[in-house]
């Protein structure tokens, strides 16, 4: 039985937002790093021989780039079924997935990068997984991994810009444990569009990278919870008293959520 194939790595922000659809939508899928002689000589081709994770080889051989669009592939064939269809949560949805994709990529990046006691040995061995296996794999994963660091300093993780980027996280992770304290998803009982843009920086950068990790499991258990949550195919709702998945009634958008985007201190 065919099945899809999606080149990625846990280490990449974007491949997050992918996968989390795929085990979300039930979607028969195997992952791996996009090094192989079939990837390189069948796979790489079709996407127009540009690198880049994650991309996407469907069940019927069809290669799609970028983690927005494979989301977008899979929620046409399914019916929108992770779109809310009521106006103001499906604005919200969208503003989240523009949040989560776009907004939180500096303190992913600084945390990442500006944090070597803590993560340099984790992020090598990964960046050692997304290099070819031939000639010096220590070489590549070390040039791969400074093109990474000045990636980040484009993005604005700079000295000057680390005082702000920690208060301002930590404010986020205040806000977003005090949310998933009272609601699994963003929207109610089930994931939209929103928590797969929110779970790209949120999983593989900032809830898995040692330090950030750290702080996320001592100043956000309820957020670590819904990362966890993301990354299983059933609800993994059982600690919340409504069991009923769905979104909110009568196009509800909870208070904390326009708490957070109104930067309300409750």
């Amino acid at each position: 039985m065919a099945h899809a194939v999606l080149y990625g790595s846990p280490l990449s922000l974007y491949s997050g937002r992918a996968r989390s659809y795929l085990i979300k939508a039930g979607v028969d899928y195997r992952e791996q790093a996009p090094v192989s002689e079939y990837y390189l000589k069948h796979v790489l081709p079709k996407a127009g021989n540009r690198q880049g994770i994650p991309t996407l080889e469907t069940e019927d051989g069809e290669v799609i780039r970028y983690g927005a669009a494979i989301v977008d592939h899979y929620e046409t064939l399914g019916g929108h079924t992770f779109t809310p269809t009521t106006p103001k949560q499906r604005i919200v949805s969208r503003l989240f997935d523009a949040i989560g994709a776009e907004g939180l990529l500096r303190p992913a990046m600084h945390y990442r990068w500006n944090f070597d006691t803590e993560n340099l040995a984790f992020l090598t061995y990964h960046f050692k997984t997304m290099v070819p296996r031939t000639g010096d794999v220590d070489q590549k994963a070390e040039t791969l991994m400074n093109n990474m660091r000045n990636t980040a300093m484009a993005f604005g993780a700079v000295p000057d810009t680390f005082e702000l980027v920690e208060s301002l996280y930590m404010e986020l992770l205040v806000s977003l444990n005090d949310h998933f304290s009272s609601y699994p998803y963003l929207l109610g009982n089930r994931p939209c569009i929103g928590d797969f843009g929110m779970i790209a920086p949120l999983y593989a950068h900032l809830g898995r990278d040692p330090k950030p990790l750290s702080l996320m499991q001592t100043h956000a258990i309820r957020l670590f919870r819904w990362v966890e949550r993301m990354n299983r195919p059933e609800p993994d709702i059982g600690e919340f008293e409504n069991h009923q998945e769905g979104y909110l009634p009568d196009d509800e958008i909870p208070q904390s959520l326009i708490n957070l985007l109104g930067n309300k201190k409750n």
